[in-house]
């Protein structure tokens, strides 16, 4: 399932981002597992992906790199 999302958000940005300078924000609520997956795309091409759950919670942010590649990391976040 998480790589679903992770194809989406690598697929993401061209179609979210607005032109405005404003990002694009989406996300859902999954009540039986108590988790949310939040997507937001800004008009550079970068993606930021964040999914929390009761056991963890994750931060992967994409982008392009200057080869065109796409490259996702995962953001190491403090509480």
């Amino acid at each position: 399932m998480k790589k679903l999302y992770l194809l989406s958000v690598l697929l993401a940005p061209p179609l979210f981002a607005q032109e405005s300078g404003s990002p694009a924000v989406g996300g859902g609520l999954n009540e039986e597992n108590e988790e949310a997956i939040n997507i937001a795309a800004t008009p550079d091409g970068s993606v930021w992906y964040f999914y929390e759950s009761d056991f963890n919670r994750t931060v992967i942010y994409c982008h392009v790199n200057e080869s065109g590649n796409p490259r996702c990391e995962e953001v190491d976040i403090d509480d």
